[in-house]
């Protein structure tokens, strides 16, 4: 499975920290539900991250 390669957990950080910078950009116009889907994207790659790395690695 291509999940499996280590790239996939930077990735994910970068998707989290482009999604949390996004969130002040959406709220700057007032659109409060922009804002809400970006933050909420930003949890749930910051949470993938964590759970990519916490896995075990095959020997």
């Amino acid at each position: 499975m291509w999940f499996k390669h280590r790239a996939w957990i930077a990735v994910s950080w970068l998707l989290c920290l482009v999604n949390l910078g996004s969130v002040w950009y959406a709220a700057e116009p007032a659109e409060p539900w922009h804002a809400t889907i970006h933050a909420l994207l930003a949890v749930l790659f910051g949470l993938g991250a964590q759970h990519l790395s916490a896995r075990p690695r095959a020997t």
